[in-house]
């Protein structure tokens, strides 16, 4: 979320002053269970494993490749941790200064120069990640449109990097679901559609360990493909980015804890908790499970390694397409949230002078910037060749700054509680630094492998449906 300026008002990546009204008594009744009510503890949470959980996790086993398994696996739990602490800072700061959103915090504590280049960082990672889940919707649905090969018009080329079925899907899609879903007005009304996007996740975590399963008993790998436990290089560092941009979801920590009630740090704890060990549990399953079904891939995207319209043994994946396409698709609005709030913030309140009365044509703020937002990234996305370099340069900048650095820069300019010891201190600082400097050397490793023309597989859609 975001905001124009120092306000104790409760701002939240909705627009809305305050979110929770006398409606949320309702809210809670019609919830799809009690469990899962507006505000409850799992009801938040499952809303936080939606906002990470995603395309994200299609490129883990391309990063435990470059890792091996016993590396990757402790990267993937120091980088849950690493989470875990900077979702407690930012709780805290949020607590102790009554501030509502990144950016107010930023301006409160750094300035608001400082304010609106977090705003803009906001603005771009959120929608790269909007890029890049609209061009995974057409990826993952291209084997299922190789298999409608009668269908001629849906084989011809687009462009360079997609065929007209796959422009097909993906419009239908967008214009049916994501646009749609990212209009709606509050986080907390997504609780259900969460649930199912994290149940669709782990059918396909399920799915890959049981096709590496029955893969390993049908075909034993041979010698020259040997599982690496132990493998780092300097393409260690691009992989740890994008394990980075998996765990993503600071950015949407401020409307979650605004909509959680009754409303504690120690609640929002338990909160992300529970979040964090989910997605570390699904990530930790796909990575290894996908990595060694394939280990000598070199698809960064691991549906990509399933033939299912000519390999018999891949075809019960294709219910795993689905499964993932639904979990991009609840993912996709809950990261229009923060982008819709900060623009509006950057654009209108600011610009236009309406701190003093942000519900001023609110409606049409929201229908008019969620059409910009969606569907300036659809076009884009129709464009864009692959997702696993999107993934890395998002990891190493917008991740490392938005969702480590800065929290760990606003404990330790407010001195928080959590540093009141040396071990607190020393936690806080590893944040900062640690960020700081993987997301400076993946950058740079990405862009050198870019401009060297190493820089992935994206391969050519058009051709794959031809």
């Amino acid at each position: 979320g975001g905001g124009a300026c120092c306000s104790p008002r409760m701002h939240s990546a909705t627009m809305d002053e305050p979110l929770l009204t006398e409606d949320e008594a309702e809210g809670r009744r019609g919830a799809c269970c009690p469990a899962l009510q507006q505000g409850s503890v799992w009801g938040t949470a499952f809303n936080m494993c939606s906002a990470t959980l995603g395309a994200g996790a299609l490129s883990l086993p391309y990063a435990i490749q470059h890792t091996g398994v016993v590396l990757g696996l402790l990267l993937l739990l120091g980088t849950a941790l690493a989470t875990q602490w900077s979702v407690e800072l930012l709780v805290s700061a949020i607590t102790v200064t009554n501030v509502r959103s990144y950016e107010d915090l930023t301006v409160h504590l750094f300035g608001r120069k400082m304010g609106v280049f977090v705003e803009v960082n906001i603005i771009v990672f959120c929608f790269g990640t909007l890029v890049a889940y609209t061009v995974t919707v057409g990826d993952i649905l291209r084997p299922v449109l190789q298999m409608c090969g009668g269908w001629e018009w849906m084989q011809a080329c687009f462009n360079s990097t997609m065929s007209l079925g796959q422009v097909a899907a993906v419009l239908i899609f967008w214009g049916g679901l994501m646009l749609p879903l990212s209009l709606v007005d509050k986080m907390s009304a997504l609780q259900c559609t969460s649930l199912f996007g994290v149940i669709s996740l782990f059918y396909l975590v399920l799915s890959v360990i049981v096709h590496a399963t029955w893969a390993s008993i049908a075909e034993p790998l041979p010698a020259l493909e040997p599982i690496k436990l132990w493998s780092p290089s300097m393409s260690t560092f691009p992989a740890i980015s994008i394990i980075m941009f998996a765990f993503t979801c600071q950015v949407n920590v401020p409307a979650l804890y605004e909509e959680l009630q009754p409303r504690s740090p120690a609640k929002m704890r338990a909160v992300s908790l529970r979040a964090v060990g989910v997605c570390l549990l699904a990530y930790a399953l796909i990575g290894v499970a996908g990595y060694v079904d394939y280990p000598a891939s070199r698809h960064a995207n691991l549906l990509l390694n399933y033939d299912v319209a000519n390999e018999a043994s891949a075809q019960p994946m294709i219910p795993a397409y689905l499964a993932i396409t639904i979990t991009v698709l609840v993912a996709y609005p809950v990261n229009v949230f923060p982008c819709r709030y900060a623009l509006d913030a950057l654009l209108f309140r600011r610009l236009c002078g309406l701190d003093k009365d942000p519900t001023r044509h609110r409606m049409v703020r929201h229908v008019g910037l969620t059409l910009l937002i969606a569907g300036s990234g659809l076009l884009i996305a129709l464009y864009v060749p692959g997702i696993n370099v999107v993934f890395q340069l998002m990891g190493g900048t917008g991740s490392a700054f938005i969702c480590y650095m800065l929290p760990a820069a606003f404990a330790w300019k407010l001195q928080l509680p959590q540093l009141r010891t040396i071990w607190g201190k020393a936690a806080c600082l590893g944040l900062f630094f640690v960020g700081l400097i993987i997301g400076a050397l993946s950058t740079t490793i990405t862009i050198l492998n870019i401009s060297s023309g190493s820089g992935g597989d994206a391969g050519n859609a058009c051709n794959a449906t031809a």
